[in-house]
């Protein structure tokens, strides 16, 4: 999980949020991620919002080990091209039938 001790400012979170994914698409455990993220905020961030409150209030709890990301997509759109086919080649069956 993935909280915050303190109601965040809807202005740096979404950056935040966006470099803390980036991380975990990279391979980064979860701390590291969140570490990097908010290195990254530092770094890269609105000069006036870069005082903890803006980015500090952000923790983790649970699992810190890193997300596979491994599924490749083209598995679920060959599964949902093959479902559809069945669909279409099953329509087909049924109104020739209903017509004879």
């Amino acid at each position: 999980l993935l909280l915050s001790s303190w109601e965040v400012s809807d202005k740096t979170t979404p950056k935040l949020m966006q470099y803390f994914y980036t991380n975990l698409k990279k391979g980064m455990d979860k701390s590291k991620a969140l570490q990097q993220a908010k290195l990254s905020y530092l770094n890269n961030g609105d000069v006036h919002r870069l005082a903890p409150f803006y980015w500090g209030s952000f923790y983790l709890v649970g699992d810190p080990t890193p997300i596979d990301f491994g599924i490749n997509i083209l598995w679920y759109w060959g599964l949902g091209i093959v479902i559809m086919l069945l669909l279409i080649v099953g329509s087909i069956v049924y109104f020739k039938r209903t017509k004879q």
